[in-house]
């Protein structure tokens, strides 16, 4: 039998481990990474490339550093919750009705991305921390 069968067949015993009693471990996981999305979207919204701090002192309008913080102020991760599936998922979310218009830009307004590239550069710690609670699931 070869290497990888074998490693193949051992990741299967351990994944047929993982019940319901692990999935405590598992939604733990899905809160840190979102936790870690959530930081990385305030950081990258307030000063990362996309809204630097010079383009908050100079724009004209007074409002717009208030609500670029009311935007990052509203940026939060839900509590881990399993779906009518049994998959466990956890939202990461905005409160403000203008967020996807951030995001997306609109037809006379460009694009400030936060959630798509937060979701791309914590995507390594997100696999790191699902590993961690796989294996404090698998006990």
């Amino acid at each position: 039998m070869s290497e990888n069968l074998i490693g193949v067949k051992a990741l299967q015993a351990n994944l047929m481990k993982m019940t319901t009693k692990s999935l405590p471990a598992i939604m733990t996981g899905l809160e840190m990474w979102a936790n870690v999305v959530v930081t990385e979207m305030k950081r990258a919204h307030q000063f990362g490339p996309s809204l630097s701090k010079e383009i908050v002192r100079e724009h004209p309008d007074d409002r717009f550093y208030s609500w670029t913080q009311e935007l990052a102020n509203s940026m939060m991760a839900g509590s881990a919750e399993v779906d009518k599936t049994g998959s466990p998922f956890v939202e990461v979310l905005t409160t403000e009705s203008y967020a996807a218009k951030v995001e997306l830009g609109g037809p006379n307004s460009r694009a400030f991305p936060f959630m798509g590239p937060a979701l791309m550069t914590t995507q390594q710690a997100g696999i790191s921390i699902m590993v961690a609670a796989s294996k404090r699931a698998l006990g």
